[in-house]
């Protein structure tokens, strides 16, 4: 994917092994397994916080505007003779400031929306709500972690039946 950092992939695998210590090819494999599913989980995270992220932006611009705007464009068309307006600029920098990470910018953020009565945790309540794919990202996360929960008491039976077996004598 493009936003991955390349070899991150590899040293996650990497930091799996060094901390579940696999003896055998078998366990190697697992830890492989695991590796995937703790990516496709880290994946899918990403993805559903982005698609919140996406709506809450346009979420602070809607509550500045009054006017309805989607995930795919700034404004709707009804709104777009109207984006010089100083409402839709600074609603626009508002929301850019609000999703920076900025801490002064978000403070800022916030100090504007308080200032026009506008309630955030609302905002990000929609946001959630209405959030295009958050639902099917966020039951994949769900599902992949119940599978990494199993796969880890798996690897955990075989290496204690292979560490009880290597202490029986021959």
């Amino acid at each position: 994917m493009p936003d991955e950092l390349h070899g991150s992939f590899d040293k996650l695998l990497e930091a799996l092994a060094e901390a579940f210590s696999p003896a055998t090819d078998y366990e190697h494999l697992l830890i492989a397994q695991l590796a995937h599913v703790e990516w496709d989980i880290q994946r899918h995270a990403s993805m559903r916080d982005a698609s919140i992220r996406g709506r809450l932006f346009h979420e602070v611009i809607d509550a500045f505007t009054g006017q309805k705007t989607s995930n795919f464009e700034e404004l709707s068309r009804e709104a777009k003779p109207r984006t010089h307006l100083p409402d839709v600029e600074l609603a626009t920098k508002t929301a850019r400031d609000l999703l920076s990470g900025n801490k002064a910018e978000v403070a800022r953020a916030k100090k504007v929306l308080a200032g026009r009565d506008i309630d955030l945790q609302i905002l990000l309540s929609r946001a959630h709500l209405n959030a295009s794919g958050y639902g099917m990202h966020d039951e994949k996360v769900i599902k992949l972690t119940g599978q990494r929960r199993r796969m880890l008491e798996d690897f955990q039976r075989i290496v204690s039946a292979r560490k009880a077996n290597e202490h029986e004598p021959a």
